[in-house]
């Protein structure tokens, strides 16, 4: 039975690249080590608040900072099973520096204010091109070495922001690789806020950018670099707590959407430094009993997660979903006559489906209906004019929400007046 779809996220892979001075691409300690710079150390006014954007600064050192070392989030007996250290990068570290330090995760500050005329100049970053390339080159030895950089510091990545200057919420793209930290351990989110004076989007990516969230207009403000696998946020404020600057709570409970988002990202960047690889498989119900890992039959819908090992010892975490099976109904009669009851024939459906194509034949085989779009539905007319009453064929060719597995449906319709 093959699979609906499979989806292996950022993990150990099958090799890793060279032997890091203190950390193996499979980190098996059970304490994930993150690293981080302290914005007063790199700001030189406290301009635009500047020292008050990093675990250390004012917007999260009472908030975020205090979720992230709270056991009952993170720890032995926490809501996830990692143990989070976390570690103050010294000034202007180096490469020796950040892998003996054993740093899992590297969170990057913004740091807004140009030292040359003590503007603020939240667009760009002025950390250092030393300190970047150190990081960048530790993020490229490990694929399990992850950094998140907000706001100026994505543009090192070769990420440019603009200011929509819109207080607007940020919603969840659907079906991406990480859609886990919008439905994680933390809780499941339709939506959060940046705050601040700037709510910042991309407006220029990569070519290997994967765009994770959106604002009301449409605009990227969570992206994955999958060239990297790195994490960029095109506003701190996602992570900052404090009156007009961000929404994450004070202290360790988690109670907004912005504290969920924020430790869900988190607990994904623990498994990440885990070295786990994680594979997801899907299956509708319809197609028949499903082989789980252990062995074992099923068909009954739900999830099933199992852990087995790579051969470099990392988890490798399956989990097998069972999906109901999407039904399509298609009527066999219509009457396009005006009056407002069954004036269109059209797809009948609850599930997503994606049309390849969904044609209608007349008797001689001429195409009288051909949409992609068939929630649109044909009116019974051919050539602006009122198609003869009679029997006619379709033929839809669509694939359901989440596969690429190819489907057919045809059958007679009648069109009455």
């Amino acid at each position: 039975m093959k699979p609906i779809y499979w989806i292996i996220l950022v993990g150990c892979f099958f090799s890793c690249m060279g032997n890091l001075q203190a950390q193996s691409c499979c980190d098996r300690d059970n304490v994930v080590t993150l690293c981080y710079l302290n914005s007063k150390e790199y700001c030189y006014s406290n301009q635009g608040g500047c020292p008050g954007y990093s675990l250390d600064g004012v917007y999260m050192v009472d908030a975020l900072k205090e979720k992230l070392l709270s056991a009952e989030n993170f720890g032995i007996d926490g809501k996830v099973k990692c143990q989070l250290q976390l570690i103050n990068l010294p000034f202007n570290p180096s490469l020796p520096t950040i892998k003996n330090t054993g740093c899992d995760i590297v969170f990057l500050p913004a740091v807004v204010v140009n030292p040359v005329n003590n503007n603020v100049e939240p667009f760009s970053s002025f950390l250092g091109n030393d300190i970047f390339d150190s990081i960048m080159k530790w993020s490229d030895e490990c694929p399990s070495n992850l950094v998140i950089a907000s706001q100026g510091e994505a543009s090192k990545w070769g990420y440019t922001l603009v200011n929509n200057n819109n207080n607007s919420l940020n919603f969840p793209k659907k079906s991406t690789s990480l859609d886990r930290i919008f439905d994680g351990p933390f809780g499941a989110i339709d939506n959060f806020k940046q705050g601040g004076v700037y709510q910042f989007t991309f407006s220029r990516m990569n070519a290997s950018a994967e765009i994770l969230a959106l604002n009301e207009n449409d605009k990227p403000t969570i992206l994955l670099d999958t060239e990297t696998n790195d994490l960029m946020l095109a506003d701190i404020g996602i992570f900052c707590s404090g009156q007009g600057v961000g929404d994450i709570s004070e202290g360790t409970a988690i109670v907004t959407n912005n504290d969920k988002l924020a430790c869900n990202i988190f607990a994904l960047a623990c498994e990440i430094a885990s070295g786990a690889q994680r594979t997801n498989l899907a299956y509708e119900d319809c197609e028949g009993p499903i082989e789980l890992p252990d062995g074992s039959f099923t068909s009954e819908v739900g999830i099933y997660t199992d852990t087995l090992l790579t051969e470099l010892k990392c988890d490798s975490i399956v989990n097998i979903e069972i999906i109901p099976c999407e039904e399509v109904t298609i009527p066999n009669i219509f009457s396009p006559n005006g009056d407002g009851r069954n004036d269109f024939f059209n797809i009948i459906t609850e599930a997503e489906i994606k049309v390849e194509s969904f044609r209608i034949f007349n008797r001689w085989g001429q195409v009288v209906y051909n949409n992609q779009t068939p929630t649109v539905g044909w009116d019974g007319r051919f050539k602006n004019m009122d198609a003869p009453v009679g029997v006619y064929v379709y033929h839809l060719v669509f694939n359901n929400s989440i596969s690429t597995r190819r489907q057919e449906r045809s059958g007679d319709i009648t069109l009455l007046r």
